[in-house]
Order: structure tokens, then sequence, then C-alpha cells
């Protein structure tokens, strides 16, 4: 029965040395440029937020692109969002140019 006390205090420092002293000890300077840092919640969710919006849901070209989003949903081409193919949607919405398409064949797997 010692066997088991032993593997079961093993398990213990081990899950301690994973989850506890990671968050304890600090991480060098050098190591945060590579994204390894404590997240401040409250500025991470500030910065994120102060980034401007690039991307929309497909439902947004339904609302002028009746036509072609009814045919794009009922194609092969419905589990893949507008975007993919015609480049980040914020500038063609604020009433810049359309974007172009990419048809590139390495772009599509359909």
């Amino acid at each position: 029965m010692t066997h088991l006390k032993r593997a079961g205090l093993a398990l213990v420092v081990l899950l301690i040395a994973i989850f506890i002293v990671p968050r304890i000890v600090p991480v060098p300077d050098i190591l945060a440029n590579f994204g390894f840092h404590k997240v401040d919640k409250e500025a991470d969710q500030a910065l994120w937020a102060s980034l401007p919006i690039q991307y929309a849901n497909t439902s947004v070209c339904n609302n002028c692109h009746q036509s072609d989003y009814t045919a794009w949903a009922g194609a092969g081409h419905r589990s893949v969002s507008c975007e993919a193919c015609h480049a980040a949607a914020s500038t063609h919405i604020s009433g810049g140019p359309p974007p172009q398409v990419d048809a590139s064949p390495l772009l599509c797997a359909i």
C-alpha cells in the first residue's frame, strides 16, 4: 500500500509543478516577446475592443446582395464565408469598392 501513497504523492507534486509554479514564478522579459506572459484580463479586453472590425458575418452580405447570397447558400460553397474569397468586408461596408474575388485554385479546397 505504501507504493500507492508514493504514487499519489508524486502525482500531487507533479500537478503542483504544472499548475501552481508557472503562476508564481515571474516570466523573464525575453519570453514576453513571444507571448509568454501573465494576461491582464481588462487590458486584454480593452486591446481587442480598440482594434477595428475587419470581418463580417455572411448575413451582413445578405442585406445588400440577396440574389448572390441565395445562390451561394444553395451551392456547395455554403460552408465557406464570403470573405474567404472576397477579402475583408469592412471597407466595402463603409462605402468602399467591392473586394475582388481571389480565384486562385490554391485557395479553394472544394
